[in-house]
């Protein structure tokens, strides 16, 4: 049986069977964090890059902007 090895993109690393990962969402070319659109990454590899990348405010503001926009549960700022 083969086994697909999954590397993290950050790291260039595998990623093993019980470490935490983060499935990053795919995103538009234009967008700054389209390098690791549709990529599986480890969650501490992401944290790591998180101050430089604004990985944590960029993926927040794209979920704020899809919550006001829900027309079942529209989110006020």
């Amino acid at each position: 049986m083969n086994k697909k090895t999954t590397i993290c993109k950050i790291c260039n690393c595998e990623i093993k069977n019980q470490e935490p990962r983060f499935y990053f969402p795919i995103l538009p070319q234009w967008h700054d964090l389209s390098d690791l659109s549709q990529n599986i990454l480890h969650v501490h590899c992401v944290k790591s890059i998180d101050s430089e990348r604004e990985i944590g405010n960029s993926l927040a503001r794209i979920v704020q902007d899809l919550a006001e926009k829900s027309k079942w549960v529209p989110f006020q700022s």
